[in-house]
């Protein structure tokens, strides 16, 4: 199952909903995500899996794609969570033996949206971490458990998702 679900670090507001909003040849709604005022780490939109964890490399996933477009020109920082990542029961602070913040150290890639509805191909080997924090520890593909977009801190943001779908190696 997945769950769409909005997330805070708690300086901003976030908003949600489904907007009736189809694209050239597409379906009818689209996952509208809109923030504004983060100083932290920033809000957005995320797609979490259930159970826990999406093995990537059991299902021979080599990636993900989607169809947005912002409300204006906007930076989007999309990342892939893993286990590593993400203090789980503490499994990122002890996985990476931190000393400092490692956790939501996301390996992920920026893309800029403009206000036409375009794909876009998130392949696992364009992945890169977010801030590089503590020993470098690789991606894991086995322990994916959600999909984040968020947008720019300090500023207003908009964007649509829309039909996420993964890429196989066949």
């Amino acid at each position: 199952y997945v769950t769409a679900e909005t997330f805070s670090d708690g300086t901003g507001s976030i908003g949600t909903g489904l907007s009736n909003m189809n694209r050239d040849g597409g379906g009818v709604y689209a996952r509208r995500c809109q923030g504004i005022g983060f100083t932290d780490t920033g809000g957005g939109c995320r797609f979490r899996f259930s159970p826990l964890n999406l093995d990537f490399a059991k299902y021979a996933i080599e990636g993900f794609a989607f169809w947005a477009r912002g409300y204006e020109p906007v930076s989007v920082r999309v990342n892939l969570a893993d286990t590593t990542s993400v203090n789980v029961d503490g499994s990122c602070s002890v996985a990476l033996s931190c000393t400092s913040d490692c956790c939501n150290d996301h390996y992920g890639v920026d893309i800029a949206l403009d206000d036409t509805w375009r794909r876009y191909e998130i392949r696992l080997e364009d992945l890169t971490r977010e801030r590089g924090n503590g020993p470098p520890l690789p991606f894991d593909p086995s322990r994916v458990f959600r999909i984040e977009f968020r947008g720019p801190l300090d500023t207003w943001f908009g964007f649509y998702l829309y039909d996420l779908e993964f890429i196989r190696c066949l």
